[in-house]
């Protein structure tokens, strides 16, 4: 949204998409896709910030229209594992 920092975005694309009020952690990186083709024939170019965060109560998922399902993954890629080790 306009004027709206990145961490309050992420804890409401986190509520909106998945039902999980958080609390941001800390920003680790980012990444960014090239897509020559989309389903309309168009290109896009996406970059997305990468955020660790903490759910703020017991999450109960709440998956919005964009997604039919989730899991939980115990991989991290490569690019963000030394910002996240220095988390923990």
């Amino acid at each position: 949204m306009k004027g709206e920092s990145l961490e309050k975005a992420f804890r409401r694309k986190m509520f909106e998409e998945a039902g999980i009020r958080v609390r941001a952690v800390a920003r680790i990186g980012f990444y960014e896709e090239v897509f020559e083709k989309t389903d309309i024939g168009q290109s896009k170019h996406t970059v997305s910030v990468v955020f660790v965060g903490t759910p703020t109560e017991e999450p109960e998922i709440k998956l919005d229209e964009q997604s039919s399902e989730y899991r939980w993954s115990s991989y991290l890629p490569k690019r963000f594992q030394k910002q996240v080790y220095k988390l923990i």
